[in-house]
Order: structure tokens, then C-alpha cells, then sequence
């Protein structure tokens, strides 16, 4: 009789320091929205830390993104292997710090999908819908000797703060990758949610 009371006195202490649950009030949607267009597209997408993900329907169609459009991409979370050894896992800001270089690749180009922003992190790049051609392009600052990306690719990281406009020339469809220069010896996913909006005419 002693045991089952000093029990139930002890269940009653560990509720009595449970918090009580409160809500929150939000005043508006919590994704970013893009000027002068709406939203056509909405789902959640795993994105493999090998091949990354093209943004499609649930009928696995790729999503059009129209001239003038834009993508939000929110609510990003997992983990990723690099395959570098003894590295371990890392979230979608990849290694914070660590900047991809501006090695060329086999075929030209670049061979890191964003140079300048965080190994294997997540990143969003266009592509041309017709051609399948990727749309980045790149300038070099005379000032500083470092390189940017004008257009084409996008950090995502833990999500897009704001709308990230799409090339306003010609239709493209956007893959979610991570921005390693060899992703084939990568494991693990992230996932994020995508938006796809519109310009309105």
C-alpha cells in the first residue's frame, strides 16, 4: 500500500511539471509570397543527397515555371552523408563556412552546382524546360576577383526567405540538389516544401 501511494504521489509531481501546451497566433500564411503572382503549385518533396529532386506533381509530371514566375521553397529539413570521410551528416546549410570553390568541371562550366555558397548544402538550380540545358551564369567581380552567380541557381539552405524569381525569358523547371561537385558517394535526403507561383496576366 506504502509503494502504490508514494507511485501515484510521484506520477501526480511529474504531472504537475508537464507544460501546458499554448497557442500561437499567426497573422498570415508563414511562406514567402512573390509580387504579382500566385501560387499554381504546392507539395512536399524528398530531395536524394545523390540525385537530387525535379519539382513535380504527384503524377511525377515536371512542373512548368512560367516566364515572370518564381518558387518559394520552405520547411526544409534532414540529413545528408557527403562522403567525405569521418564527416558525418549534415543539414541543408551543408558546412557553414565553407564555401564551394570555383573548380572547373570535366565537361566545362563549374564543377560544384552553386560555387561561393556552403558545401553540401541545399541548393535550387533552373533549367530550360525545352532543352533541359542548365540556366546559370556567372560574372566576375573586377573589384574583388571572386565570382558570383548572376542568375540561375539559388541557396536554399533551411529555406528561401523570399520568392526567388525565375529566368524571365523562357519557361524552366527547377531541381533541388545538393551542391557537391561528386554526389554519387552521398546518402541520406532532405525534404522541403515547394511553391510554385504564377505571374498574373
Amino acid at each position: 500500500m506504502m509503494v502504490r501511494s508514494t507511485l501515484v504521489a510521484a506520477l501526480l509531481m511529474t504531472a504537475a511539471h508537464v507544460p501546458t501546451p499554448t497557442a500561437t497566433a499567426h497573422a498570415g500564411p508563414d511562406w514567402p509570397t512573390c509580387p504579382n503572382a500566385g501560387p499554381v503549385f504546392h507539395a512536399k518533396l524528398s530531395v536524394s543527397g545523390r540525385s537530387g529532386a525535379l519539382v513535380q506533381d504527384g503524377g511525377a509530371q515536371v512542373v512548368t515555371i512560367g516566364k515572370g514566375g518564381g518558387i518559394t521553397v520552405t520547411d526544409v529539413g534532414g540529413q545528408i552523408g557527403s562522403g567525405v570521410f569521418l564527416s558525418g551528416q549534415n543539414g541543408p546549410d551543408g558546412w557553414p563556412g565553407d564555401t564551394a570553390p570555383w573548380d572547373k568541371g570535366r565537361h566545362g562550366g563549374y564543377a560544384w552546382p552553386m560555387p561561393g555558397s556552403p558545401r553540401f548544402s541545399l541548393v535550387g538550380v533552373f533549367y530550360d524546360r525545352a532543352t533541359g540545358v542548365r540556366r546559370t551564369t556567372y560574372t566576375r567581380k573586377a573589384t574583388s576577383g571572386t565570382a558570383a552567380v548572376s542568375r540561375g541557381a539559388f541557396y536554399v539552405g533551411y529555406g528561401t526567405p523570399k520568392c526567388v524569381p525565375a529566368p524571365r525569358d523562357r519557361e524552366t523547371m527547377v531541381r533541388l540538389m545538393v551542391n557537391d561537385d561528386d554526389s554519387l558517394d552521398n546518402d541520406g535526403a532532405f525534404t522541403a516544401i515547394v511553391r510554385v507561383h504564377r505571374r498574373w496576366r
